[in-house]
């Protein structure tokens, strides 16, 4: 669905906030356990590539090439 059209989680949402307010930099995984979630930065969590993939599934035209 066009990116208007996407239902996102709080969850979702926040870390698409977060990659927004660095749109064009470079945003380590520590950064965003810590933003996101609120996890130590050297977190083993997988939480954030969970929630990555289910994001680009709902924003992405090609979620297995994505251009965001």
């Amino acid at each position: 669905p066009p990116f208007s059209e996407a239902a996102l989680t709080a969850t979702e949402r926040r870390l698409l906030d977060a990659l927004a307010a660095r749109q064009g930099a470079v945003v380590s995984k520590g950064t965003l356990l810590n933003e996101v979630w609120g996890l130590p930065p050297e977190s083993q969590s997988r939480t954030l590539y969970s929630t990555m993939d289910r994001l680009r599934k709902k924003i992405e035209p090609d979620p297995k090439h994505p251009r965001h």
